[in-house]
């Protein structure tokens, strides 16, 4: 006698009662991937993308612009590329970013995809971008429709006067 369920509209049939239980947990699992894809490409709209893609600090956004370029980058390639002097300093600009989009209700993690591979000190650490802020990126043609924007953004910040601090 087979044995049938429904999941969410769907009717589902298995032989046995082992079958019918391996196929609803299997259901079940895969249902819970995809409400949760479905949930992340709601999130990212365009008026959150415009906040990130805007919104950022400088090093906050070249570290996204060579996140981008240069997809499963290394944390000691992005040191060199961001042109600070350390992962120490990689992950103060990255902790900003963390802060400045927090702000906006958005975790780092929907941003972006930080991997850890080694144990100990030997430990490497590779950057990506997330699937569906690229995703919105794309739409919007990030970086390439925005890179004079940028360019332009750069040469008004180094043309401005320097404050010097009161002592």
């Amino acid at each position: 006698m087979a044995i049938e369920f429904n999941y969410y509209g769907t009717q589902w049939r298995a032989d046995t009662a082992a079958e019918a239980i391996a196929l609803r947990d299997r259901v079940v699992r895969t249902y819970c991937i995809f409400e949760d894809m479905r949930e992340q490409a709601a999130f990212w709209t365009a008026d959150k993308f415009f906040d990130v893609v805007n919104g950022v600090k400088h090093m906050e956004r070249q570290l996204l612009l060579i996140i981008d370029k240069k997809p499963m980058i290394t944390s000691k390639e992005l040191v060199r590329e961001l042109g600070v002097g350390s992962e120490v300093e990689l992950a103060d600009i990255v902790s900003r970013l963390a802060k400045q989009v927090k702000e906006w209700g958005i975790e780092l993690k929907q941003l972006l995809v930080i991997f850890v591979e080694g144990t100990g000190k030997a430990k490497t650490r590779r950057f990506l971008l997330a699937d569906f802020f690229q995703g919105v990126a794309e739409d919007h043609n990030w970086p390439d429709a925005w890179k004079q924007r940028y360019q332009e953004q750069e040469r008004q910040m180094s043309s401005a006067p320097k404050r010097s601090r009161k002592r």
